[in-house]
């Protein structure tokens, strides 16, 4: 879940106000994640300083799926920074992901 426990979903050019989901209280929280992308109708989000990817329900705030990255760059000699990077292709069940400082974007299906 959310670490500020709290998730709004804002329409792109609505005028008004989105709809603010609130995970219960006694859920576990996620910490630092950021990167933020609406995908197949769930959010997915990377967490900072680790290089994985979380797929979460905008209805509960729950986590469905955490996607594992460790393996996808590993020769990294120090000037590269952390894996922070989604982005969504208008091609169907297509994403890219990359790093901070990476020298490479890589296609995942």
């Amino acid at each position: 879940l959310v670490e500020k426990r709290r998730v709004e979903v804002w329409l792109p050019f609505a005028d008004e106000e989105g709809r603010v989901m609130t995970p219960p209280k006694k859920a576990k929280t996620v910490k630092h994640i950021n990167e933020l992308e609406w995908y197949k109708g769930d959010i997915l989000a990377n967490v900072w300083y680790n290089d994985v990817i979380i797929r979460i329900d905008p209805l509960t705030g729950s986590v469905r799926r955490v996607y594992d990255f460790k393996s996808l760059y590993t020769d990294r000699d120090g000037s590269e920074d952390c894996f922070n990077g989604i982005s969504v292709s208008d091609v169907e069940g297509e994403l890219f992901v990359t790093g901070k400082w990476w020298p490479s974007l890589y296609r995942i299906e």
